[in-house]
């Protein structure tokens, strides 16, 4: 428009006013738009949107005072519109969504994401950054690799022939346990070719702590590799060295990691806000639907589909995260060495309705960290790649099988939630709320190659007897005591037969054992010490024995 065109021809008076409003909105628009973001929830001024078929993004940008700033895909009419006039982002974005001429699909700030290990209100260390090693012995010792029975897995299988994109903070492209089974990635912040776990030295998110978040790829990475090191890595910087990105940007780089054949998408990232467009991305990528007529979100989606593990979060709430929570996408929450949920971990509720899919270990997760060293990291973020590497297992093993089916039928999802072992014995607090169960690698492995050669590990251990009750060495008024405690094996299913409980040196009978857990209402006792003792044998003799003793007390 030819501005000064127009002015020579307007009243003095005309022009005066014309030139006042243009001060104005120039003044004030702009810092109208970042006013209304306290939370810091989304990109001051960005809007995403998806527009019907046809429907031409700079034009509906104009009319609503908005650029088109860039194209996620053009098919699918998706875009990333910058706010020009000074509107309030949420606003702008659902005046959008209700369109009168009903052009727009869905229309939503372009939301942030975080490491959850980034944000201090959901830190599982508290010291925040790990203190980094060059001892790499714990990495292949670490416990872990037994509770996920990998030696099991990797007997038979080891990821060969499928890529792992890990969408992170970048990961140290040289360090020695990546270097090798790296594939080029891209990074999406720097809008460069090098993926690079690296500090700016910037505060960038405004928390007084900087590059808090450095090395979380590469530590993610490491996980990866740890449990499928066959599996080859692409390596997608989407989040800052402070551990923050946004919707758009992870859309991105889900649409690079399908178009350069990703097998598995790890996302170690996530919040609480729901976004339409990853909820469009994910769905889209559990089956190749070009025919969608909407548009589909992404392009290259293979038949079979891609995997994604997400993590949980760590706010130990069951409030959903996302993209976790996300249809088709595998959430993973955290568990420590002795199979309990971590104090910090997300859960769901319970099922049918829970969001979390199942668990894996996350606590003292020992791993690669710059610069060519190792470090401890707590968090779903360690607990998700765990479950990205089996997932790779089970591809490797079927590279057609589907990423999801009903239950029963042969999936990725179905074959990794079969195969997990129980936890609600060990978790009463949280039963039924952390999905199948326990990740368990060679499970799976033995379940898509049975007769392999794989044994289930601990398969000459004796069964596990934890959590008496009444504790031992406590006191208690109650004369009829209720005696409970939780017996599992790692080889076998224990049935009652298997167990003998006495009370003072006296065979009981009566007690009931459902789910790992024993509970048996004694007689009336003494007010005195009294001494249980429970035996348990397994199928294969191997034996366990607990002994422990509590005083009954005058009120």
């Amino acid at each position: 428009m030819d501005v000064g065109g127009r002015l020579r021809r307007l009243p003095v008076a005309a022009v005066t006013l014309f030139l006042a409003a243009l001060f104005v909105l120039w003044s004030a628009g702009p810092a109208h738009a970042q006013d209304d973001n306290d939370d810091d929830d989304f990109v001051n001024g960005e809007i995403v949107v998806k527009l019907t078929p046809g429907t031409d993004a700079t034009q509906f940008g104009a009319e609503y005072g908005a650029d088109r700033a860039d194209t996620l895909l053009g098919s699918a009419n998706i875009h990333l519109l910058r706010v020009t006039d000074g509107e309030d982002t949420e606003d702008k974005a659902e005046r959008m969504d209700n369109d009168a001429q009903r052009r727009v699909l869905y229309a939503e700030p372009n939301f942030i994401t975080d490491a959850p290990e980034g944000n201090p209100r959901y830190r599982a260390r508290s010291e925040g950054v790990p203190a980094p090693s060059s001892d790499p012995a714990p990495y292949s010792g670490q416990y872990a690799v037994e509770a996920l029975d990998l030696p099991c897995a990797q007997g038979i299988n080891k990821g060969a022939n499928t890529t792992v994109a890990v969408l992170d903070t970048g990961a140290q492209l040289d360090h020695p346990v990546l270097s090798g089974s790296l594939v080029p990635g891209y990074d999406f912040v720097g809008d460069d070719a090098s993926p690079a776990d690296e500090p700016n030295g910037q505060d960038d998110d405004g928390d007084a702590e900087v590059d808090e978040m450095t090395g979380h790829g590469t530590h993610v990475a490491g996980i990866v590799h740890l449990a499928a090191p066959d599996a080859k890595i692409m390596p997608l910087r989407v989040l800052d060295s402070d551990g923050r990105g946004n919707v758009f940007v992870i859309a991105e780089a889900v649409q690079y990691a399908v178009r350069n054949g990703a097998d598995v998408i790890n996302m170690s990232l996530g919040s609480s806000q729901e976004s339409e467009l990853i909820g469009d991305v994910t769905e889209a990528l559990t089956e190749d639907d070009d025919d969608d007529d909407d548009g589909d979100a992404l392009e290259g989606v293979p038949p079979e589909g891609v995997v994604v593990a997400a993590s949980a979060g760590n706010d130990d709430v069951e409030t959903p995260q996302y993209p976790a929570a996300d249809e088709g996408v595998i959430s993973v929450t955290s568990v420590n060495q002795q199979e309990k949920k971590s104090e910090w971990a997300n859960y769901g509720p319970a099922a049918p309705d829970s969001w979390v899919d199942i668990a894996a270990p996350g606590e003292d997760v020992y791993s690669a960290f710059p610069t060519s060293r190792y470090a401890s990291w707590d968090g779903t973020s360690m607990a998700a790649p765990f479950v990205a590497g089996q997932a790779a297992l089970a591809r490797s093993l079927e590279p057609n099988m589907p990423v999801e089916a009903s239950p029963g039928e042969p999936s990725v999802e179905n074959t990794i939630k079969s195969t997990a072992r129980p936890l609600d014995a060990t978790n009463p607090d949280h039963a039924g709320k952390l999905g199948a169960g326990h990740a368990d690698a060679g499970a799976s492995v033995r379940k898509l190659r049975p007769g392999a050669g794989c044994a289930p590990q601990n398969q000459n251990a004796a069964p596990s007897i934890t959590d008496t009750l009444p504790a031992p060495g406590s006191s208690t008024r109650d004369r009829t005591p209720t005696i409970s405690v939780t017996v599992q094996d790692d080889a076998t299913e224990l049935t009652s037969s298997d167990i003998v409980v006495s009370v003072d040196g006296r065979r009981v009978t009566g007690f009931s054992y459902d789910g790992g857990r024993l509970n048996y209402t004694s007689k009336r006792l003494s007010r005195a010490t009294h001494t249980v003792e429970l035996t348990a044998t397994n199928a294969q003799g191997a034996r366990g024995t607990e002994t422990w003793s509590f005083r009954i007390v005058r009120r």
